[in-house]
């Protein structure tokens, strides 16, 4: 278990929110209908994107999924299109 725990944590970031991420989760909320927590886990990701070579956006919800292919997240094989 501790090496599971430890190369999950591996992958993990830890953000801030701030008015402007909040913001764009609001845009996002409404844009894609999605609720508050998913709009900020996907705000959080576009911002993440623009600091990283890759980013791979993982959720099990499949709206939230969805919604993330349109600003152009890329999202793992195993994820259904």
């Amino acid at each position: 278990m501790h090496d599971f725990n430890a190369a999950r944590t591996a992958h993990i970031s830890v953000v801030t929110s701030d008015p402007a991420l909040l913001m764009r989760a609001t845009e996002l909320a409404d844009g894609f209908a999605l609720r508050g927590l998913d709009a900020v886990h996907l705000a959080n990701a576009e911002r993440l994107r623009q600091g990283v070579s890759t980013l791979e956006f993982v959720a099990f919800d499949a709206a939230l999924n969805r919604a993330a292919r349109l600003p152009g997240l890329a999202l793992p094989d195993f994820i259904p299109r």
